[in-house]
């Protein structure tokens, strides 16, 4: 009786304090509103006068300075209105092992809600059981769902099931949570990571209500009723009695408070409530009406209103117009289809497509796909800017999901040259064929656009270089860095040493390493360019890479080695040990690259101070000391002191060997057993039995196929010969005349190949009347598991209960219960136990006895296929379930191909004589059922109508309905025309549509690379000389950018003549690439690039910024390169003088020189060679191939992807060599240390054997005192260090005092001019060589000042004047420094001062002693003053007047 008054009581009470507060039922003022994080909303409140009642109360309590909501005991995390729910944390129950007493201790929450208005909610949460060999009850519950109406939790746990002997597994748990928040690891099992994770609390969800009344009973009395608010309803609870209220249709808020509900806007929620029309927001609604002159909604659109045709007259001759409309129409249409096809064709055809395509029909390419671009196109969105994954130098990947539902990432590149294109098809089957776990696997390609597109696996957890920069808090210990570079280090040796021709990665940086969700690396970014070319002279290139990660004998060299991968791996390595970034611009010189930071501190011995805090310990210490060591190995300047990657690796594993087993080092025994690099081979039983079958993996001729009426498919067999091993083997027996198919003792009755399962019937385990029979179903050593989605547990009987052990990994027991209800329906066994079972023992509990119960004695309980139960009152009080299923029941069992290795499909697919999958079009599939691996075709399949019905329409084939004539007759021609109209309209629309599409495509382009404010810079002064060309414009010069307009390309891309208009010949440069970055700025820097006027600069007329990557215009220079001159086919024999290669010298480094120091911004040339150096019909040089990439950026931190001018420096000391050598700057086929013209050049002029590598033309005694300078400068150029480089100006102005030397020889045997001059003390401007104008300069010393001397107009002078002057310069020069006595004050007494209309100052003079005596001078200061054929008398000196 005291029970039944409970729920009557608490009634009373809730409504007593209701109709107590039914004057103050909205929301109270002056109360708090939120606790900590948590916003407390009405009918809850902090305290008793801010809730609704008494139940909605929470405390606001300050835990270790943290403001936190509580409801009793119970911490409150979330409280959601309109769901009428709460979140709250519940402490976890537990038992474990005591070792000391020998006892089980066990801590148990009661979790009573039972006088509260709270519920748990059975949508939202689940009951887990967690724990080995443990077995807990919960009070109030039947099934591992939660029932309804749960509002009182007890769980208490078996003690006779005993966690002692368990090492691994000493504790058991028992919660109910929110099955959201769970996720099942496999570390629960032997450890306390459970409640570790959770902190000894889970979430729950609590559904809540007002009161225990009905609505119905709630509305009878509207003072105490709750949903206060207008626009407001109330629900009758679904679990359990009670109401609550909830905002009606169209409104939302809170409905507990007076106009709390408040109208939604439809109108600005189209995706939730869409209108194509015109939206109207009404209360608790929204109208939706088409326009003016539009008919109403069809399908959720608005149409155009039609108006029916005038006359029939009209309608007749509008026919015969429409229909040749129409086929006009029709006809441009399969046009430019076919253009398309074509092109795309001719793009497969360029690529290798044909020669990939028969490749993949054989076995070769079967792991290969060639994939069409709309395939790709709807894989990812139309390559929507939110599928982006990143962006690279060469191109943009995007994630993108196959028809087959498999995630994929598409490179979508940028460039690739002509040669590369026809080679693509041919490498991309080789790369194809790499099929290594640490490299991430190319799947296809696209061969139908103009730049072949890329399709790799996708890997979702990021890159090593976000792991190590990113997540600077996130702890990494040393065998998580040292497993991710060794499983590097193992996929670079598979690509230099395995691979079949090897492939040179080109680009290793942590960034392209990434992570799977177990930190797996997985080598990725690696293209067709990386094959290692069997000639070799391919390998001279434009040096590609990432600043930091270069290998410095690559970028001397230009030869990309399975070294230079050598040197990027450890910088990688410096990475993970030192978690620093490979560049700081910010840091002191010697400090800005990590490698030479870490080589200095290996130098010094203070290792310790850049190593990673996290790592960095005594433990550690010895270990990161062989690391560094391989480190510095790996970073050797030489590639011929640098290990190889197999080395590497194999000194990886060793180091991590050590790590894991300590021991070992001190194992002598084992050490020299197993050697320096022995490797430790696990699972030698499940690999010899993957070999013994290796011979055997396809179908047996001859094998029996049927048994009975099951077919038994390839693996299965019957006999073991059959098999593809003994796990398959399927034994036909003969039962009373009938044949049937087992496996062990359980009749197999049907077997799936597609999805991997086999049907068995099992026994039903029983007990009547305390007596029992029970059943061992142990698939333990074979290929089967018991299927989690496709079987569940059923216990049926009354006041029974019945136990099953499930044997697997983690050894769980999985309970089942059934204390209230006739029939108890677990969850499925391994999803419920998170665990995958191979065998199922099952028992009975004896303590509960149906003896006492008449009409039920027996109980059962089985694992059977859910789909195949039905249950039936009758099974409760008679054996109807047993004679139903006569005994045995279906259960549904999973199957793997491997029994022994489990291995995945990665690791199977490792060695192909024993991979199962041997069909063409089918795939591997990793069982979700446990570990191991099956076979499944490859998606794709035909659907076809049969014969007498029409092509499936949505999936429905439809009978053939006979075509009837129409009649003729005028209402039909009416309607006819109007939908031919209609057709024609659209069509129209469409071209309409796509021209006006194209032209906003272009003014985007426009806009984007900053053609704006290049247009309006153009249209003032400054900007008079720079044209904008439009992209027909150049259509037109180019005639359509022809083949047979092509002059050159280049690593960015292709040069073609043009011829303009206004009859001017152009070069055209169509790039092929272009940083998003770049775009913006492109049309501010294009203005300061065409201002650029000098001699010696090929000029830059204009642009094109009408399509994706803009297009430049220079000016037409016909006469070839400076590379062609000195190296080009029949240039070998012409002659070209020291003279000659001294002014093309000097012109390229007047024209540098200006970029770098008088160009405003300074401006970097970034790619100085002699194939960028071109001369016009008189040889002057002239500087060209510079771009919009190459502005001196403001912010030098850019500086880490860019060049410093003195990178100019070294390039045009490479030219300078070419022009002393006429040699090539790479030259394979020498010896190692020959290869480079460069570092030739510095051995030569280190052993002083400069003659040996100079041009025979030049090479003579007469140039030798020139060329030693020359040679100078061309190492003063050539110097490692920067900074120990001359500046451009500095070149330029030593090029010409040695120009001036050759053009003048006779100042080498004027000792006295020489004495006056010096080697270089004075600087003579090149100024003189245009204008006849000299200044003569003395540079600045400790004992000397500037004294400048200029003689003006000397073009006005007769040579005799111009000898006069020159020598004064040079006595006045030498007199001021003082190396010569001072002269006399004046002139001779008697001696004449002028002859003619020439006046002779002194120090010259007529006569002997009229001018100064100056010893030891060939030109004596002595003039004669003589009459010349009558005319008036001039001077004379020996034989110049």
């Amino acid at each position: 009786m005291a029970k039944l008054l409970l729920p009557v009581l608490f009634i009373c009470i809730s409504v007593i304090g209701v109709v107590a507060a039914a004057d103050v039922l909205t929301e109270r003022p002056g109360c708090q509103t939120r606790c900590g994080d948590l916003d407390i909303p009405f009918p809850f409140g902090i305290g008793d006068q801010c809730a609704i009642h008494h139940g909605f109360t929470i405390n606001c309590k300050n835990i270790n300075g943290t403001s936190m909501a509580f409801k009793g005991d119970f911490e409150v995390t979330k409280i959601s209105v309109p769901d009428a729910k709460a979140w709250m944390k519940m402490n976890i129950s537990w038992q474990c092992y005591n070792h000391f007493s020998g006892k089980m201790n066990e801590w148990v929450v009661l979790q009573n809600f039972t006088y509260t208005p709270f519920r748990f909610s059975y949508t939202d949460n689940k009951i887990f059981v967690i724990g080995c060999n443990t077995m807990a009850y919960m009070r109030g519950c039947c099934e591992v769902d939660v029932p309804q109406d749960l509002g009182f939790l007890d769980a208490y746990f078996n003690k006779n099931y005993n966690t002692s002997e368990i090492s691994y597994s000493n504790c058991g748990y028992v919660v109910i949570m929110e099955k959201a928040a769970f996720s099942y690891s496999t570390t629960y099992i032997p450890s306390t990571n459970f409640w570790n994770d959770y902190g000894g609390r889970v979430p729950a969800v609590m559904d809540w209500i007002i009161t225990w009344e009905t609505c119905e009973e709630a509305k009878s009395n509207m003072s105490s009723y709750a949903c206060v608010s207008d626009n407001s309803k109330c629900l009758n609870s679904t679990n359990g009695r009670g109401y609550r209220c909830k905002c009606s249709n169209g409104f939302d808020g809170n409905p507990y408070i007076k106009d709390g509900c408040k109208d939604i806007n439809e109108c600005h929620d189209n995706t939730t409530y869409p209108c194509a029309g015109i939206c109207e927001n009404t209360l608790g609604s929204y109208n939706c009406s088409c326009p003016q002159g539009q008919s109403e909604m069809v399908r959720g659109g608005c149409v155009p209103d039609q108006k029916s045709p005038w006359v029939i007259p009209v309608v007749g001759a509008s026919i015969g117009f429409v229909i040749l409309v129409i086929m006009a129409t029709c006809s441009y249409l399969i046009h430019e289809r076919r253009k398309l096809e074509k092109l795309k064709q001719k793009y497969f055809k360029l690529h290798g497509g044909l020669l990939l395509f028969e490749e993949i029909k054989s076995n070769q390419g079967k792991s290969f796909t060639i994939f069409s671009e709309a395939e790709l196109q709807t894989a990812t969105n139309k390559f929507d800017k939110n599928q982006i994954l990143g962006h690279g130098g060469h191109g943009t990947v995007y994630k993108g999901l196959l028809e087959s539902n498999i995630e994929v990432a598409v490179k979508k590149c940028m460039t690739m040259d002509e040669q590369h294109k026809k080679e693509f098809g041919k490498e991309m089957l080789i790369l194809s064929q790499i099929n290594h776990i640490n490299i991430v696997k190319l799947l296809g390609c696209c061969l139908e656009v103009q730049v072949p597109m890329l399709v790799y696996e996708f890997i979702p957890n990021g890159t090593l270089s976000n792991l190590i920069h990113g997540n600077h808090g996130q702890h990494i210990s040393l065998v998580t860095r040292l497993q991710i570079a060794h499983e590097s280090a193992e996929a670079l040796a598979y690509l230099h040493s395995y691979a079949s021709p090897p492939i040179i990665h080109g680009d290793v940086k942590s960034s392209n390493i990434l992570l799977d969700v177990n930190l797996t690396a997985k080598v990725s970014d690696f293209g067709a360019s990386l094959l290692d070319p069997i000639d070799k002279s391919q390998l001279v290139t434009l040096v590609q890479g990432t600043w930091g990660y270069l290998d410095p004998e690559y970028m001397q060299t230009c030869q990309l080695s399975d070294k230079s991968d050598v040197y990027s791996f450890g910088v990688v390595l410096l990475e993970l040990l030192t978690r620093k970034n490979v560049f700081n611009p910010d840091a002191p010189e010697h400090e800005k690259s990590l490698s030479m930071r870490f080589l200095f501190a290996m130098k010094e011995n203070k290792l310790e101070d850049i190593l990673d805090d996290q790592i960095s310990n005594n433990e550690n210490m010895e270990v990161l000391h062989e690391v560094a060591n391989l480190a510095k190995q790996c970073l050797a300047m030489c590639g011929e002191d640098r290990p190889s990657m197999k080395e590497v690796a194999e000194k990886l594993d060793r180091l991590i060997r050590v790590m894991e087993h300590p021991w070992e080092q001190q194992n002598h025994e084992l050490e020299s057993l197993l050697g320096e690099s022995s490797y430790i081979i696990g699972s030698e039983a499940a690999i010899i039995g993957v070999v013994a079958a290796a011979d055997v993996l396809t179908e047996r001729p001859g094998c029996q196929t049927r048994c009975g009426d099951l077919d038994i498919p390839f693996p299965f067999g019957i006999g073991d010969q059959c098999a593809i091993h003994h796990g398959f083997t399927i034994n036909c027996k003969n039962i009373n005349g009938t044949s049937m198919a087992f496996k062990g003792d359980f009749e197999v009755t049907k077997i799936s190949v597609p999805e991997a399962k086999a049907w068995m019937n099992m026994s039903i385990s029983w007990q009547c009347k305390m007596k029992e029979w029970v059943d061992f179903q142990n698939f333990t050593y074979t290929p089967f598991r018991f299927s989690c989605e496709d079987n569940k547990i059923f216990v049926i009987g009354c006041n029974t209960m019945a136990y099953m052990r499930g044997v697997s990994v983690a050894c769980p027991r999985a309970p089942m219960n059934n204390q209230k209800t006739v029939l108890a329906l677990a969850q499925p066994v391994v999803r419920w136990m998170s665990c995958k079972a191979w065998a199922i023992l099952m028992h009975f509990n004896k303590d509960y006895n149906t003896s006492e119960i008449s009409y039920g004695n027996c109980g059962y309980v089985v694992i059977m296929e859910k789909a195949a139960f039905s249950y039936s009152t009758t099974y409760i009080h008679s054996t109807n379930f047993w004679d139903d299923y006569n005994g045995e029941v279906p259960a549904v069992m999973d199957w793997v191909i491997n029994i022994n290795a489990w291995e995945t499909c990665e690791e199977a697919k490792v060695n192909m004589s024993s991979y199962a999958c041997v069909s063409n079009n089918s795939k591997c599939l990793n069982s979700t059922n446990g570990l191991g691996y099956r076979c499944k075709c490859s998606n794709g399949y035909k659907c076809s109508c049969p014969q007498g019905q029409s092509e499936p329409v949505q999936g429905v084939c439809v009978p053939d309905q006979k075509i009837q004539k129409p009649p003729w007759v005028i209402p039909v021609v009416g309607a006819s025309i109007g939908f031919v109209m209609l057709v024609i309209m659209a069509t129209f629309s469409y071209l309409i549509h796509e021209r006006r599409k194209l032209e906003h495509l272009k003014q985007k382009y426009f806009k984007l690379h900053g053609g704006l404010l290049l247009f309006e810079e153009i249209k003032s002064n400054q900007g008079k000389s720079f044209t904008i060309f439009s992209e027909a414009e150049l259509q037109r010069a180019t005639n359509k950018f022809d083949q047979n307009q092509l002059f050159g390309h280049g690593g960015h891309g292709t040069v073609y003549k043009g011829l303009l208009e206004s009859n001017i010949e152009v070069a055209v440069k169509k790039c092929m690439t272009m940083d998003e970055q770049h775009k913006k700025e492109f049309g501010k820097e294009m203005l300061i690039l065409s201002q650029i006027n000098h001699i010696n600069i090929v000029k830059l007329l204009g642009c094109c910024l009408e399509v994706q990557v803009p297009m430049l215009v220079y000016e037409f220079i016909p006469n070839g390169t400076l590379s062609n001159l000195i190296h080009g086919i029949g240039n070998h024999g012409q002659h070209i003088s020291l003279a000659i290669r001294l002014r093309i010298s000097h012109e390229s480094t007047e024209a540098l020189a200006y970029l770098h120091s008088y160009a405003s911004p300074p401006i970097i040339h970034g790619d100085v060679k002699s194939s960028n150096i071109l001369l016009d019909v008189n040889l002057t040089a002239k500087v060209s191939d510079f771009g919009a990439s190459i502005l001196d950026p403001i912010d030098k931190s850019q500086l880490v992807t860019l060049v410093r001018d003195k990178s100019d420096v070294y390039g045009f000391g490479v030219v300078l060599l070419e022009l002393l050598t006429r040699k090539n700057v790479f030259n394979l086929d020498a010896r190692e240390h020959e290869k480079s013209l460069s570092m030739r050049f510095l051995s030569a002029m280190k052993e002083n054997k400069l003659e040996d590598i100079m041009d025979d033309q030049i090479s003579n005694n007469e140039n030798m005192e020139v060329l030693q300078e020359v040679a100078d400068l061309a190492k003063q150029c050539l110097a490692m260090c920067g900074e120990d480089r001359p500046s451009m100006k500095e070149v330029a102005e030593k090029l010409d005092r040695l120009i001036k030397v050759m053009e003048h020889p006779w100042e080498q045997q004027n000792h006295e001019l020489e004495s006056l001059l010096g080697e270089s003390s004075y600087i003579i401007s090149s100024e003189a060589a245009s204008t006849r104008n000299f200044s003569i300069e003395k540079k600045p010393s400790a004992h000397h000042t500037i004294w400048p001397l200029m003689a003006s107009r000397a073009h006005l002078l007769p040579p005799s004047s111009l000898l006069v002057l020159l020598l004064c310069l040079a006595v006045s020069a030498q007199a001021a420094a003082g190396d010569v006595p001072a002269p006399v004050v004046a002139s001779r007494p008697g001696c004449p001062t002028k002859c003619g209309a020439v006046d002779i100052p002194f120090p010259f003079g007529i006569g002997d002693h009229c001018g100064i005596e100056a010893p030891h001078t060939r030109y004596p200061f002595k003039f004669d003053c003589l009459p010349v054929d009558g005319a008036p008398a001039s001077l004379s000196s020996g034989v110049w007047r």
